[in-house]
């Protein structure tokens, strides 16, 4: 209580704070945490909220680990609530505002970083299943060996990162780009097969003109499947 009447009131308020996340994007995703507090009984027209700038200019985010943490951003808004509360003789649709303080925190990956951790062990299992196109279509067990290793290579890159998310009912972007490389690892042993099944037939230079096509098709579609994965979340 200051001479002039003045009264200010401080208290520290401490709590758990649980937030909805969506990975959706994931490696490109960003989170916001938001704490907005409101007075309980008394609107816009009696109560006024303003941020103390002086005070919470130097607040730190706190850090959160394989995140990097913005600093926070403080505003205050009107929120609208459309009830009249029960309130007898009001009309249903009254419209009521209450000044809100909100103090927002943004969360994000070094995307670059992030991505080739994510998936580099996709992309090299991917590859050297395609390596199968280089060899010669008599080498048929070989072929075979490296399609096997990258549809192992695949999986096991896949259940690492869905590991390290929580349980959605969607498909993550990194789902999707784990999917394609699932999808052209099998390819490649459909190929495989195929210009097995050539040699066996006595028309190599067939099979070998495939393989040559192959090289070409099936890693440009995998890189523009992937872009497009990306440019279009």
């Amino acid at each position: 209580l200051y001479p002039n009447g003045r009264v200010e009131l401080m208290r520290r308020v401490t709590g758990t704070f649980g937030i909805e996340l969506s990975v959706a994007d994931f490696p490109f995703d960003e989170q916001w945490v938001s704490v907005e507090i409101e007075h309980a009984e008394e609107g816009s027209s009696s109560v006024v909220l303003r941020i103390d700038e002086d005070s919470v200019r130097h607040v730190e985010s706190p850090p959160v680990s394989g995140w990097l943490v913005d600093r926070p951003l403080y505003d205050v808004v009107d929120h609208e609530y459309h009830t009249n509360w029960g309130m007898p003789g009001a009309a249903p649709d009254e419209v009521s505002n209450f000044p809100r303080a909100r103090m927002r925190i943004r969360l994000h990956h070094a995307v670059g970083a992030t991505f080739f951790k994510t998936f580099l062990t996709l992309f090299i299992s991917v590859l050297i299943a395609f390596l199968a196109f280089f060899l010669h279509p008599n080498e048929l067990e070989a072929r075979v060996g490296l399609g096997v290793a990258g549809i192992f290579g695949s999986v096991t890159s896949h259940s690492v990162v869905a590991s390290n998310l929580p349980e959605i009912p969607y498909m993550t972007l990194s789902d999707k780009i784990h999917l394609a490389g699932m999808c052209c690892v099998f390819l490649a042993l459909l190929e495989t097969a195929l210009a097995g099944w050539l040699v066996h037939r006595q028309r190599l230079s067939l099979a070998v003109k495939i393989d040559r096509a192959a090289r070409v098709v099936m890693t440009g579609g995998y890189a523009a499947t992937i872009a497009a994965f990306i440019l279009g979340r």
